[in-house]
């Protein structure tokens, strides 16, 4: 209804992930890694050791992961509920390119979830080559989309197509665009006028 109210409860069964597919599961996971590269080490070491059993549908697995990456996302919606402090931006990385990798795809190719990963993959080959991110970080991440079951390749679009529509990405500024970046697990930093080159080397080496 467009107010704004913090929660003072939140309350999530579970149970109801079991009446969903592999597939969606996994797009969901998505999400859950992105809340442990920006904001949460040892939630991503977690996923690392149980990703297995998350796969299965584990209750106590899954009850762990839903409740951290609620805490999450409520203490940084809290401080800053209207994105005006810059804290809030950290919630969409990933997006820029994974936004515009599901409209290359005519929202037919990827679900959302499988989008945000391989958007979190070129955020990291950005970083990399802006010297934000250096060791085995990205590795790392790819490691756990992976395992995950997640696309770690972008198929069958176009580069030119995704540059397109990254343009329409609601974290522009006039036309500078702006990019939510990892510095390490855990923690990310944000940079705006990244240059059209760097982009398209970092999505290009994500193409199969």
């Amino acid at each position: 209804m467009g107010a704004f109210y913090q929660p003072r409860l939140v309350y999530s069964d579970v149970g109801l992930l079991k009446t969903l597919s592999l597939r969606q599961l996994r797009c969901g996971m998505a999400e859950v890694v992105k809340y442990g590269i920006i904001r949460d080490s040892n939630l991503f070491n977690y996923l690392e050791r149980n990703c297995h059993q998350i796969l299965a549908f584990n209750e106590k697995a899954l009850e762990f992961i839903v409740a951290r990456s609620s805490c999450i996302k409520a203490r940084v919606v809290e401080k800053d509920e209207r994105e005006t402090k810059g804290l809030r931006t950290i919630l969409n990385f990933g997006h820029t390119i994974g936004h515009a990798i599901e409209a290359a795809s005519g929202y037919r190719g990827y679900q959302h979830g499988e989008a945000i990963a391989l958007g979190m993959l070129v955020a990291a080959g950005i970083s990399e080559r802006l010297k934000i991110l250096r060791g085995t970080t990205r590795d790392r991440i790819e490691g756990l989309l992976r395992a995950l079951g997640l696309p770690v390749e972008i198929k069958r679009l176009s580069l030119e197509g995704i540059i397109k529509a990254h343009y329409r990405d609601k974290k522009f500024i006039g036309k500078k665009n702006r990019f939510v970046l990892v510095e390490g697990v855990g923690r990310t930093k944000i940079v705006e006028n990244i240059r059209l080159e760097v982009i398209k080397e970092a999505i290009r080496e994500r193409m199969a």
